[in-house]
């Protein structure tokens, strides 16, 4: 064995993502989505009401309750893609994927709720071929 050690050197998220990928993840820091984000519409304020009769009709373990209530424009979202399953499994990841690179992310129960969404999608519903991410008990 070596007796040499390895260095470290402390750097930011920030500077790790520029090393990492590149100048384009400073060029998507830059943006400032706020700005860019349409007027909030009805539909993202409130749970539709077709929303809310699919949302009664999941099985109890698992009806996404954090996520309808804190994200009801994602819900409805959810909720409009449900019947085209290559439509609903792409938002499904892409919810739970930052391509942005700036993305804050749900907070721990929403995300349990879209991650048991999916499984439920994907087993259940429109049964396909599981995910090496997806661990099921």
């Amino acid at each position: 064995m070596s007796d040499e050690f390895l260095t470290f050197e402390k750097v930011s998220i920030a500077e790790a993502r520029a090393a990492q990928h590149g100048p384009e993840v400073k060029a998507r820091e830059a943006v400032n989505w706020t700005e860019k984000r349409n007027a909030a519409l009805p539909s993202d304020l409130a749970l539709l009401k077709e929303t809310e009769v699919w949302l009664s009709a999941l099985p109890d373990h698992v009806k996404p309750r954090h996520l309808a209530s804190q994200f009801p424009r994602v819900t409805n979202k959810i909720f409009g893609a449900w019947r085209r399953p290559e439509i609903c499994v792409k938002l499904f990841d892409e919810l739970m994927t930052d391509s942005r690179g700036t993305r804050q992310g749900f907070p721990v129960t929403v995300a349990k709720d879209i991650t048991n969404l999916r499984v439920y999608y994907t087993t259940e519903v429109f049964k396909m071929k599981q995910d090496t991410w997806i661990l099921t008990a």
